[in-house]
């Protein structure tokens, strides 16, 4: 079966982002990973680069596992996000995640059940666990380490609309902001303000 053009101009641009030396992508694959909507996640790389990779192993280690995100998915791509946050102001604890292959899923909420696995998901509910969230998600113990890239707290005001992004979960870490402020994009289009200061962030990159 004849692969896609598309596909092959993804593994380039991959290996551009992985192999290069340099700190910028060439425009085309500037360009593509737009497209794919993987522009935010090559930012993020490429900063590490440009610090001799001096930053947290926490944000390396996710790097990678995003990079599996994109290679599971090349006949799936764009990646899509959704961001479900609770309608109720409160303060909720969310993951950012992508769904295992059906196979590896069992049993839980039946809402997630046909959502497909190039959808990375922010998300939160009013569970008082990390754990009990992802086992909405069809994530069980052993696959969770893969899929969730992040957890954290949210603190939601719908009526001031503020969300604020804060205190990593134990010893997991945080993310890079880049992340957090891409997934939530559309709230800012709705003029949410946005504050984020998660207690590892100083692990990250330097101003």
């Amino acid at each position: 079966m004849e692969e896609y053009p598309i596909i092959q101009k993804i593994r380039d641009g991959m290996d551009e982002l992985f192999l290069w030396s340099e700190d910028k992508l060439k425009p085309n694959t500037k360009d593509l990973f737009v497209n794919l909507w993987i522009d935010w996640f090559a930012e993020i790389y490429l900063k590490s680069k440009k610090y001799g990779f001096a930053v947290s192993n926490k944000i390396l280690q996710d790097l990678v596992k995003l990079s599996f995100v994109v290679y599971g998915n090349l006949d799936k791509l764009p990646l899509q996000k959704k961001v479900i946050l609770p309608e109720k102001s409160w303060s909720y604890k969310f993951i950012v995640t992508s769904l295992p292959h059906p196979f590896m899923r069992e049993a839980s909420q039946p809402e997630f059940q046909k959502e497909d696995t190039n959808v990375l998901f922010m998300i939160s509910t009013w569970d008082s666990m990390h754990a009990k969230i992802a086992e909405k998600l069809w994530l069980q113990w052993n696959v969770a380490n893969v899929n969730i890239l992040w957890w954290a707290r949210v603190d939601v005001d719908h009526d001031k609309k503020t969300l604020n992004i804060r205190d990593d979960s134990w010893s997991y870490w945080s993310c890079s902001n880049q992340f957090v402020e891409r997934m939530l994009e559309d709230y800012a289009k709705q003029w949410y303000a946005i504050t984020i200061d998660m207690k590892h962030q100083i692990e990250f990159f330097p101003k």
